[in-house]
């Protein structure tokens, strides 16, 4: 465990007011080193996998938001912790690994494999990164938003429409979030999409039985918005005991919305075919109480980092054997546009 104080973590849930947390940031190097040191309360970012140069941070220092004082702090902090770029991937090269994609559900278990880039934006250098916050909350409700800094980490700023596993007491929910098309189609959902985030529902609750939770409400699909795009969703609802909060979230994350299935080969073939490192992009983030027995995480979706000059999102779209590689494409454009539109 370490100790860093040249950061902060700014977020709004839906319907709830904005918080900050600054000065105080431990870095963990397991979810089970977390779970052991017994922290009260704070915010968790856990990276899609821990790494060395990314480890879970917890921030740990709650402090009252003032936008109008907080805005010089925030704008410093990001300057100073300015994000690294990674290697951008062009059509040319994503469709070319695409067809790499499609080839390995021929003659393996692979069934789901979700396959990300980044996309670069000239950031525009008259607009704060608190006005981009507030921009985004003010424009993505009913999402979790955020803008995080941290000497290790960089910046990092999204608004993520899916929810990992929110608790109150013993009451506890989660989501199987999958499949994109643009906002108001007229259209039926097609058998790919469908697939795709039958897939994930099925994953989720193999995994909740796993867990020895046997009984759970399972919602039928519907759609779901998310900004100027929507996916067909599924929620469930059950009793969680503290005992079992992380071996359920270790058990569920990565879920196939983010990695594919099955989970460890999908993750080796992520390994393989993405040029990037994801960092923190598809990790979690969000807020917990151990006090009151409350938790509310998020996937780190609709995420981008940043410095001064530019913005990189993070954008994935879920393959299976039924995908065509234009049309996927055309998926991590639409996605790209609720972070970049902002930034």
């Amino acid at each position: 465990m370490m100790e860093t104080n040249s950061c902060f973590i700014l977020f709004k849930q839906p319907e709830k007011a904005t918080q900050f947390h600054v000065g105080e940031c431990l870095q963990f190097s397991s979810l089970t080193a977390f779970e052991q040191a017994k922290i009260d309360a704070g915010v968790i970012f856990h990276p899609f996998q821990v790494q060395e140069d990314c480890p879970i941070l917890v921030f740990t220092s709650p402090n009252s938001y003032s936008p109008e004082f907080d805005a010089g702090l925030i704008e410093q902090t990001c300057i100073e912790n300015a994000s690294k770029p990674q290697p951008i991937t062009e059509k040319s090269i994503y469709v070319e690994g695409g067809k790499k994609v499609l080839s390995l559900f021929n003659n393996n278990t692979l069934r789901k494999l979700v396959y990300s880039r980044i996309v670069s934006h000239k950031r525009n250098s008259n607009q704060s990164i608190r006005a981009v916050f507030d921009a985004l909350c003010a424009k993505y409700p009913q999402a979790f938003v955020y803008v995080m800094s941290h000497p290790k980490t960089g910046n990092w700023i999204a608004a993520t429409p899916e929810t990992l596993l929110s608790q109150k007491n013993s009451k506890a929910t989660t989501m199987a979030l999958a499949s994109t098309r643009p906002l108001n189609s007229t259209t039926p959902w097609g058998e790919k999409e469908i697939e795709e985030q039958e897939i994930v529902a099925t994953f989720i609750a193999n995994t909740l039985k796993a867990s020895n939770i046997a009984s759970f409400k399972q919602s039928n699909p519907f759609t779901k918005q998310a900004g100027n795009i929507e996916h067909i969703c599924s929620t469930f609802e059950f009793q969680l005991s503290d005992n079992e909060v992380y071996k359920l979230i270790n058990g569920l994350h990565p879920t196939p919305a983010v990695s594919g299935l099955p989970k460890q080969e999908s993750l080796d073939y992520i390994k393989t075919i993405e040029q990037h490192n994801r960092l923190y992009y598809a990790g979690f983030v969000g807020p917990f109480n151990a006090m009151k027995q409350e938790m509310n995480l998020y996937v780190n979706l609709r995420c981008a980092t940043f410095n001064q000059e530019k913005a990189q999102a993070y954008v994935g779209g879920g393959w299976t054997k039924l995908s065509n590689a234009e049309k996927e494409w055309e998926e991590t454009e639409i996605k790209s546009k609720t972070i970049c539109s902002l930034l």
